[in-house]
């Protein structure tokens, strides 16, 4: 700061001084708003007879420490000393909620307005990122792949023609999917041509996997058979697959529905069944199996709850 700035910040801060110790709002007001140049009653003459560029110059020193002072002001509300880990879960769960009625990107920038703390906590906090939809847009989600760095991402996509968000940028991200919903609103062969099979290679986090198609297609070559992933949960509506592909061993959630177009045989079902020992949910829906044994085996599921 130059001398003449210097010497008018001192003389403020004498006059901001002898105010507080007056208690009186009013002392030197008349002086301070006046333009006409003239000798301070009190001896705060480098203030008053300063030129406007040191004044304005002094504004902008004025305007930085208030906002440090309101920074720390902010820092002392009670839901900002809260332990970062606690107040990152908070926000999390606070969006998680307001999901389904507000987008993703205008509810993390408006979180991110709030302060400075704030906006801190959502920029370095990677899991407010990992969880979005085609919908938010491929501005948001090129952001959100960036921001949630390496963490497993949650996310639910409609894969329209008139989608902005497509298998393309699916497929940069797939070694990071974890749940995943993916809506098939056209050609699911098309969708899939344009992705890995899903396996320990290509999907290593992947958990859970929800399926839904509105368009009639031949059976879909989605999974890795040699190479299978960690599936836990696994939903096929509507959706023709390849079900020799499905070897899971980790699988505790299977519901199957809609599947009218080449859906499993009993042989393909009770394969399926016997390669999920850890299976605890079983539901089959709205389909027809395509063969009928006489006497099937019946494997043995120690850890089913509900069929």
């Amino acid at each position: 700061m130059d001398p003449e700035a210097s010497a008018a910040m001192k003389d403020l801060i004498r006059l901001l001084d002898y105010r507080m110790k007056a208690r009186d709002s009013r002392v030197e007001q008349e002086d301070l708003c006046s333009t006409e140049p003239k000798q301070a009653s009190y001896p705060f003459s480098a203030l008053a007879l300063a030129p406007v560029s040191v004044l304005q110059r002094v504004h902008r020193e004025i305007d930085t420490a208030i906002a440090a002072v309101k920074e720390q002001a902010n820092a002392r509300v009670p839901v900002n000393r809260l332990p970062m880990e606690l107040f990152t879960s908070i926000l999390r769960m606070a969006s998680e909620r307001s999901h389904f009625l507000v987008k993703r990107a205008p509810l993390l920038t408006t979180l991110s307005l709030v302060c400075r703390l704030w906006n801190r906590v959502v920029l370095d906090s990677p899991a407010l990122w990992t969880e979005w939809k085609s919908s938010d847009g491929p501005q948001f989600v090129k952001r959100a792949l960036a921001q949630s760095r390496s963490l497993g991402l949650t996310l639910s996509c409609d894969l329209d023609v008139r989608e902005l968000v497509g298998p393309d940028e699916l497929g940069q991200c797939m070694s990071r999917w974890q749940d995943v919903r993916l809506c098939l609103r056209w050609r699911g062969d098309e969708v899939f041509a344009k992705l890995q099979k899903l396996g320990k290679d290509a999907a290593p986090k992947l958990k859970k996997l929800s399926i839904i198609s509105d368009f009639s297609h031949a059976p879909l070559e989605i999974f890795d058979p040699s190479n299978p992933c960690a599936l836990e949960k696994l939903e096929i509506c509507c959706t023709p697959i390849l079900w020799g592909a499905v070897n899971f061993e980790l699988l505790r959630y299977l519901h199957m529905s809609g599947v009218e177009t080449s859906p499993p045989s009993e042989t393909e079902l009770l394969q399926i069944l016997e390669r999920s020992q850890r299976l605890e949910y079983l539901c089959i829906e709205q389909m027809s199996l395509t063969e009928e044994l006489t006497e099937p085996p019946m494997p043995t599921l120690p850890t089913l709850l509900y069929v």
